[in-house]
């Protein structure tokens, strides 16, 4: 049994280590184009932080939260969102393929059908997201924090992957509802750069628990200010049973897909 379950996390693992290097290839036929968008992205990032340091220049402190707080939010959110477009780059799109009938094409293939279709396409616009991130991570964790923030980073990426599944799953059951889909999906993203100390109430409440948007980047920068193993334990338990939450939508969804009865080529 045990063999059985490394074997399979192997065969996956092997799956999105071999797409992530086509589709780079891919990516570097477009050199120009790729370090265009990756400076455009990171720019608009910083436009964002500036806004924000313009606010925090007028109101030092949210409900006890500081610009440092709010740039290491931005750690998370942006990092954790790069990584999840670059590695699995379909997470945003699962409602156009289950609509477009392009799901078929994975469904004659061997490997995980969800898996398979995540990570078969790199969303390489969201290079210069990783790449703000990384760059506020290096100037601003100290390096004993870092074993930390990467296990909160994989926490935030595959939230974020979660969201999308379950977001593009209601095509599933609404029919065509891509833009249903991707509103709901940013709307998950703006939450999770935004500073969760504003909220309170049963408000919080939910983000950190039903809708957990709270743990892609609000938690992690509270786990960073104040450790506290309670928190983590929640982080990973909430995150992990959301992911699972996530699968368990798309595969049931996935019984009442319908074939576009279309030849669809991955490209």
């Amino acid at each position: 049994m045990e063999d059985n379950i490394f074997s399979q996390i192997k065969s996956h693992a092997s799956l999105i280590k071999a797409y992530f290097f086509i589709n780079g290839k891919t990516v570097l036929e477009y050199k120009k184009a790729f370090i265009l968008q990756t400076i455009t992205m990171f720019l608009n990032d910083l436009i964002w932080i500036f806004f924000w340091w313009l606010f925090f220049t007028r109101f030092p402190l949210i409900n006890e939260w500081t610009y440092y707080d709010l740039l290491l939010l931005w750690v998370f959110g942006t990092t954790g969102f790069g990584l999840s477009g670059l590695i699995f780059g379909n997470k945003s799109q699962i409602s156009e393929l289950i609509s477009e009938g392009k799901l078929d094409y994975y469904l004659t293939l061997p490997k995980n059908v969800l898996l398979h279709a995540l990570t078969s396409r790199m969303n390489w616009f969201a290079f210069g997201d990783l790449l703000f991130g990384l760059t506020l991570a290096v100037i601003l964790i100290p390096i004993e924090k870092l074993p930390l923030t990467l296990l909160c980073i994989i926490s935030s990426t595959l939230l974020f992957v979660a969201f999308g599944v379950i977001a593009g799953s209601l095509a599933f059951y609404l029919g065509k509802s891509e833009r249903i889909s991707k509103n709901i999906y940013n709307i998950a993203v703006g939450f999770a750069i935004y500073p969760p100390n504003v909220y309170d109430g049963i408000t919080k409440i939910i983000l950190f628990t039903i809708i957990p948007v709270g743990l892609i980047a609000g938690m992690p920068v509270e786990l960073l200010k104040n450790f506290n193993l309670t928190n983590l334990i929640w982080l990973i338990v909430i995150s992990t049973l959301f992911v699972i939450i996530s699968i368990i939508i798309f595969y049931k969804g996935l019984k009442k897909y319908e074939s576009g009865n279309q030849i669809y080529v991955n490209a």
